[in-house]
């Protein structure tokens, strides 16, 4: 009898044992969630709140200068790219009219209905993880109120860019694609080439289209394949 009493004594101080050693596991595992929840908010915070227009095509833009091909201006953030440009060809005329820069040369056909949705789609991800930072429980009231204007200048940009393309359609310029960043508009038209009075009329659709100085204006004629 005595036996038996001592084993059911052991039984259940072993199973105490793993209760308690469950329990404190389990809060051990509640507390890391906790506090890897909290450094997933705040790195989203961090990292929303440096957003600018110019991140947008930054994983897109057109660099060939080692290939001599089409190249922005260092100032500028590169318009978006699905398809890289097929020639090697780039003439840059010392005619300008007002300030804006003309440049030209191939692409593929498909290249504005790609980099229009690309440019909708990346703008799309970024308008998500600023309204993920405004709805954010962690993120200061500062980060919240730059998240809002970063998501009012992207609504801005994206409307004046289709206005401006709206226009350029109606004057006769078929295929082409406005992309602002930062403040400085590139336009791309489908043409092997453009006459001063094209370009003259470009630039006046675009400036009052989108608010932007002549200066901050680059105008491409690019022959369609």
């Amino acid at each position: 009898m005595k036996k038996i009493i001592g084993k059911n004594q052991v039984i259940i101080s072993a199973l105490a044992i793993m209760i308690a050693v469950a329990g404190y596991l389990s809060i051990t595992q509640d507390n890391e969630l906790k506090e890897t929840g909290m450094g997933n908010s705040e790195e989203v915070a961090e990292t929303i709140y440096d957003i600018s227009d110019s991140d947008i095509y930054d994983e897109s833009g057109v660099d060939l200068s080692d290939t001599g091909e089409l190249v922005t201006p260092a100032t500028e953030g590169p318009a978006p790219t699905v398809n890289p440009v097929d020639t090697a060809e780039v003439q840059q005329t010392d005619k300008n009219i007002g300030e804006a820069v003309l440049v030209s040369s191939t692409i593929g056909a498909e290249y504005f209905d790609s980099a229009r949705l690309q440019r909708e789609q990346t703008r799309s991800k970024n308008k998500e993880i600023l309204m993920e930072l405004i709805n954010s429980t962690v993120a200061t009231e500062a980060q919240k109120e730059q998240a809002v204007e970063e998501v009012i200048n992207l609504t801005s940009d994206s409307e004046k860019e289709n206005s401006a393309e709206s226009m350029l359609m109606a004057k006769g310029y078929g295929e082409c694609i406005v992309n602002i960043v930062d403040g400085k508009v590139d336009v791309i038209v489908g043409a092997d080439s453009l006459t001063e009075k094209d370009i003259a009329q470009i630039e006046d659709i675009v400036k009052r289209k989108t608010d932007a100085n002549a200066s901050d204006i680059v105008i491409t004629p690019v022959g369609i394949k």
